[in-house]
């Protein structure tokens, strides 16, 4: 279906006119919006200044207000700058370190912060930060200086070191507050050492003066040296640092150190002299061990001071041949062995002994690396009587035991040195000779009674070497009663040997048993006066003898009276129980001088 439009003329006309109206209409409104751009464009060129103006004020007053507010930004910080500085610029320890670190730390924050903003204020920030570069200057002296202090006195101020010590390592600084303080410590640990050096050195003596036992300042050395060390450990430990600091604190130290030791290795470079320095050398080793034992104690290890340590042993292990070869060496420079140049031998020589027994440490120390009888193998003493007693249930290599094998060898070397002595005077008698040796033994050996340690590292085998060496010259001793005693064996054997020959026929009974005897021969009446005889003369100036010796000791008459007794007394026993009370002589008298009673008297008075 379609639809159809009908178009009227009239309306067509009526909309023609309309659309005339309306082009008028538009033209109209171009001309007023003409009108209207061109009044506005000269509005326009009239109000820009204006605006340009105004924006221009308004700018310059945010200027100002910005500068107003820095300005008063300045202000408040140059009033802390100020407080600051009126803190930093007095001494620390006026101020407290505490209090000065946090004032400074406070002062760099504040400089941190105001740099940026204060450019051109380049006065203000350059005094700023002179004053904190300056106060940071004050803290490092003050440091330096603190850290100079006597140790003891640093651990009251254990705090402001840890305080000082975490300051700089949260400047990231802790390799250069660390070298600080090393060398700082270490240079205060040879300087506290320096006044002493010089009496460590060994001086020499006047001839045969013996070197005094802490004369030498060695050990005042060591002993302040092991002191501070410890100081410094303790120091360290207070202040929660590295305790392995302290062997470059005392790395210089032990250098000095080991340059002392060296120069006694120069001076102990003979024989004679390392006789003569023998007590000091073990006083010198005596330190050294002390000195190791400390340094390991605090977890130290230097290898060059081991080194040192290690060649002085090695160097002066000689000193038990030399000791021995002396022994032999005095006695032989000896003019004349009598009693008192022998004791005072002796007394010379086991004084030396005694001093060198108090380093037992240092002693045993030097003689492990020996073999048993090193010492000996060129002593003239040994070719002739040695005490040693053989004992496969002993360990022989221990340094005890070579100690005390060494001490007994010495005492042999005394002892045999002047049985070799006495026997070049051939007017002097074998008992003589004894009594001499056993006296000086006696004497010897109450030395080493009263020295502890000599007495201790000597032992049961050594005291029994001593006895061993005592029943040698106890023979020599009893020479004159061994004759006297002699006469009444052989004489009595004798007689009973031939009336045993002779047969009973006789109606004797001297051939019989212990007790009495009865109807004796002429001959053996006559054997028996000889008998009597002869040992009452034997015993007469055996006792004469025994009487003009001049004992001393009461412990020694003692025990060679009771010798004496043992010996002499059984025998006349049987003599006088034989024969005593028989008929062999009508003047009984003048051969039987003594009863059993009257003889044991005599002992007792005499002896």
């Amino acid at each position: 279906m379609s639809y159809e439009i009908d178009v009227d003329e009239a309306d067509i006309d009526v909309l023609e006119k309309n659309l005339l109206k309306s082009k008028e209409l538009f033209e109209s409104i171009d001309k007023s919006l003409f009108k209207i751009a061109n009044k506005s464009q000269k509005a326009s060129t009239t109000i820009k200044p204006v605006l340009s103006q105004v924006n221009k004020l308004t700018k310059s007053k945010e200027d100002v207000e910005k500068g107003l507010a820095l300005l008063e930004d300045v202000s408040a910080s140059a009033e802390k700058i100020n407080n600051f500085e009126n803190i930093l610029n007095n001494p620390v320890d006026t101020i407290g370190i505490v209090r000065y670190m946090n004032t400074l730390n406070q002062s760099k924050t504040l400089f941190k912060t105001v740099k940026p903003k204060f450019k051109q204020f380049t006065g203000i920030l350059y005094n700023f930060e002179q004053l904190n570069d300056r106060s940071e200057r004050k803290i490092q002296e003050y440091f330096q200086s603190l850290i100079r202090q006597d140790g003891n006195k640093l651990v009251e101020k254990k705090e402001d070191i840890k305080m000082i010590f975490k300051y700089f390592q949260e400047q990231e600084n802790d390799e250069y507050v660390n070298r600080l303080y090393l060398r700082a410590r270490s240079g205060k640990l040879l300087t506290v050492l320096k006044p002493y050096e010089q009496s460590t050195v060994a001086a020499a003596r006047e001839n045969n003066r013996p070197y005094e036992k802490g004369s030498n300042g060695i050990t005042q050395y060591t002993d302040i040296m092991i002191n501070e060390v410890g100081q410094e450990v303790n120091l360290l430990r207070s202040c929660n640092l590295p305790v392995t600091f302290i062997g470059t604190i005392i790395e210089e130290q032990i250098f000095k150190y080991n340059e002392i030791i060296m120069k006694y290795n120069q001076v102990f470079s003979s024989p004679s002299l390392i006789i003569d320095n023998i007590v000091l050398i073990l006083e010198i080793l005596d330190n050294l061990n002390k000195f190791k034992y400390n340094l390991h104690k605090n977890g130290i290890s230097n290898e060059e001071f081991n080194k040192t340590m290690g060649l002085f042993v090695q160097q002066n292990s000689v000193i038990f041949e030399e000791f021995i070869l002396s022994v032999s060496k005095r006695f032989n420079n000896l003019p004349k062995f009598t009693e008192n140049s022998t004791q005072e031998v002796i007394v010379e020589i086991m004084s030396k002994l005694r001093k060198l027994s108090e380093f037992k440490a240092g002693l045993l120390q030097l003689i492990k690396n020996h073999q048993l009888g090193d010492w000996v193998k060129s002593a003239q003493f040994a070719k002739v009587f040695s005490s040693v007693i053989i004992n496969t249930n002993v360990d022989t290599s221990t340094p005890d035991f070579l100690l005390s094998s060494f001490y007994s060898d010495v005492i042999d070397d005394i002892m045999v040195s002047i049985e070799l002595g006495l026997k070049m005077d051939q007017t002097m008698k074998k008992s003589t000779q004894g009594f001499i040796l056993v006296k000086n033994l006696f004497m010897l050996e109450s030395i080493v009674n009263r020295s502890q340690d000599l007495f201790n590292s000597l032992g049961p085998l050594g005291m029994e070497r001593i006895g061993k060496l005592k029943n040698r010259f106890l023979k020599l001793f009893l020479e004159d009663w061994n004759h006297a005693s002699f006469i009444i064996i052989r004489d009595m054997t004798n007689i009973v040997s031939q009336s045993a020959i002779a047969g009973s026929s006789s109606g004797t009974t001297s051939g019989t048993g212990g007790g009495p005897v009865s109807n004796l021969s002429n001959k053996e009446r006559e054997q028996v006066k000889e008998l009597f005889k002869n040992f009452n003369e034997s015993f007469e100036q055996a006792l004469a003898t025994y009487s003009r010796y001049n004992f001393g000791d009461v412990g020694l008459k003692r025990y060679l009276g009771n010798e004496v007794k043992k010996l002499v007394m059984n025998a006349y026993f049987k003599l006088y129980d034989k024969y005593g009370t028989s008929d062999f002589t009508k003047n009984k008298s003048k051969y039987v001088k003594y009863d059993k009673i009257e003889f044991e008297k005599l002992l007792n008075e005499r002896l």
